[in-house]
């Protein structure tokens, strides 16, 4: 379960001067996390919206298992991909009509996704955020951490 937090898209965000992830003193350090805006384009045409980025309070050491959780999901989306098209897609190619081939491509890769998905919702990352045409959610794995946040943005409202 996450705790978010939605601010306008033009407010820049404030964060509490402690480590997203281990809530430690970061010693000045940041790291710039990106995320593509989503809208009602991105299900129906497949494709995402222009880059938005926000920079987090982290310490070194955080930084690098924050890196490298967003780094594995791209990985882990890519292997499933290509083990499905090597494998599973071949055995049903024949039996799908052309014109829809791709979106049922599309649509077995994300049923395969599923059970990642699911344990992404139920061990979410300390971290996350998701950029609309007009707001930005804040996804917190910490409490105390939303509430702080929120209360340092209060005025966004």
């Amino acid at each position: 379960m996450t705790y978010d937090v939605n601010l306008p898209r033009d407010h820049q965000a404030v964060y509490p001067n402690r480590c997203v992830r281990c809530h430690g003193d970061p010693k000045g350090n940041r790291i710039r996390l990106w995320t593509n805006m989503v809208g009602w384009w991105s299900f129906v045409l497949l494709i995402f919206g222009w880059p938005v980025s926000t920079t987090v309070p982290a310490c070194r050491p955080c930084k690098l298992q924050i890196r490298l959780q967003r780094l594995g999901v791209w990985i882990f989306m890519l292997l499933l991909s290509v083990v499905f098209m090597w494998f599973v897609w071949p055995m049903v190619d024949d039996f799908i009509p052309k014109f829809v081939r791709k979106w049922v491509a599309v649509g077995m890769i994300m049923i395969c996704a599923l059970p990642f998905f699911i344990w992404q919702h139920i061990v979410p990352p300390c971290f996350d955020f998701t950029a609309y045409q007009r707001s930005i959610d804040y996804e917190f794995k910490d409490r105390d951490y939303a509430v702080e946040f929120a209360n340092l943005n209060r005025h966004a409202d």
